[in-house]
């Protein structure tokens, strides 16, 4: 970032914040309507913070590779050669000839996920004279919007308002989240298309209403996940199909019929989970079924040696030979990781200490959840509610699959950002219904001592 980002940046957002008072105006529920703003700008601040710490704590990294070795070449390219740059656009990385000398140069031309990321930082590049922040910007702004629609789909699946504001807090204003997941990086475009397949599908299937915007919606998420992080896919889309079956049979009245559906819908679930992720992973090498314990355990190896050479903060699961039963077996300690550490005393760096602070807040919020509304208390109200199940579903396999390939805190703190919004929001769920049961008793039996004639009390 430079002194372009001080002139350019300030225009983009007057013009951002005066299309999103506009759009405000049109938030019919007050409750909702008042976290807006102060979401927008977390995002819009996050995506800022994160360029500043590349540029002046790390000197590099990522997000500045993506503009200074691809989006600098499609804007040259742009405005030298414009045939060549719809042709970058429309390329998957497989036609370099015929796009030399730009194909060339960039660094990330024959890798399809990054390179995408290039193609969509390059259109707003286009508009904003290559200045980096208002690029970081808009990427910010496609995670915002997002963020809301899980926000919107949630607070019309529970309407209350205590818990309008619980969900508020989970899903906008996680530190790790919002900072992650706003800048110019793979992470802000697959959160934000994982908001837009969750708003998608409750509205295709489980509300099913605006079915046709909601079926462009969703195959657009999905490619688009699939381009960049296909793991993402292949534990989201499990997960909403076992929503949807526990949808259908929270639907039954009849207790008899509940008897013998709810197994047979439990195995539906899996079956058709099982051939999602299937399908979902056959084009890819990498992660299909065959080869997934392969790529984790290659992957695992990967950064932990290079955590090692370059003194990272890495962490250890123990040995893990690359068969199913070793992955198996480490489950409960990488889903342990992913949620609840590094602990404070692996923390190593000031960044690492705030992720300790975060996963540490975490953990305790889990703890008074299940200590408040008690455990056995907390499974039956999980088996009653789909969408808490769905939520529990994705965060522990999602947090089995980033932390048992890892094995870098740094990495890690990137790679968990999906799932955070939901597991926090499965606690918040689950501690209004514990309270909200406790609550309605209490109301009963105030009620029955008002009405309980004094010679009976």
């Amino acid at each position: 970032m430079g002194f372009k980002d001080l002139i350019v940046t300030p225009f983009f957002l007057i013009l951002i914040y005066f299309l999103a008072y506009r759009f405000r105006r049109k938030i019919e529920d007050a409750d909702q309507k008042v976290f807006f703003i102060p979401a927008l700008t977390v995002k819009i601040t996050g995506a800022i913070m994160l360029g500043l710490i590349y540029q002046f704590y790390y000197g590099g990294g990522d997000t500045f590779n993506f503009v200074q070795l691809g989006t600098i070449h499609m804007y040259d390219a742009f405005y030298n050669a414009p045939s060549k740059f719809l042709g970058l656009l429309a390329s998957d990385g497989q036609n370099a000839a015929k796009l030399y000398p730009y194909s060339s140069r960039i660094y990330h031309f024959s890798d399809p996920s990054s390179f995408l990321i290039i193609k969509l930082a390059s259109i707003t590049g286009i508009l904003s004279l290559h200045t980096y922040s208002v690029m970081a910007i808009s990427f910010a702004l496609f995670s915002f919007s997002g963020s809301w629609a899980v926000y919107r789909t949630v607070c019309r699946i529970y309407p209350f308002a205590s818990f309008k504001k619980k969900a508020a807090w989970a899903i906008f204003f996680i530190p790790s989240v919002f900072f992650w997941g706003s800048g110019l990086l793979k992470d802000s475009i697959t959160f934000g298309a994982v908001g837009w397949l969750f708003y998608a599908f409750a509205y295709l299937f489980i509300f099913r209403q605006r079915q046709l915007s909601s079926f462009f919606i969703l195959v657009f998420s999905i490619l688009l996940i699939k381009t960049i992080k296909i793991y993402i896919l292949m534990c989201l889309m499990p997960a909403l199909i076992i929503w949807l079956f526990f949808h259908f049979d929270y639907k039954i009245n009849s207790s008899l019929i509940k008897l013998f559906s709810k197994p047979l819908l439990a195995v539906l679930a899996i079956l058709f989970s099982y051939f999602a992720a299937h399908y979902i992973s056959m084009d890819s090498n990498r992660y299909s079924f065959e080869n997934l314990s392969g790529t984790a355990k290659t992957t695992y190896d990967y950064l932990t040696y290079m955590s090692k050479i370059e003194g990272g903060s890495y962490y250890s699961l123990g040995e893990i030979d690359g068969s199913p039963q070793s992955f198996i077996s480490k489950a409960p300690a990488a889903i342990n990781v992913t949620l609840f550490r590094p602990y404070l005393w692996e923390s190593g760096n000031p960044i690492m200490l705030l992720s300790a602070i975060e996963s540490l807040s975490f953990l305790l919020f889990t703890i008074l959840v299940f200590y408040k509304t008690g455990f056995f208390k907390s499974m039956q109200l999980i088996q009653k509610d789909p969408f808490l199940i769905f939520a529990i579903t994705f965060a522990f396999a999602f947090a089995f699959a980033v932390g048992i390939s890892t094995a870098n805190f740094g990495t890690l703190v990137r790679y968990k950002i999906p799932i955070l919004p939901f597991y926090l929001l499965f606690l918040a769920l689950l501690y209004e219904k514990g309270q909200r049961k406790k609550l309605l008793l209490h109301q009963k039996a105030v009620f029955h001592k008002i009405q309980t004639p004094k010679n009976q009390i």
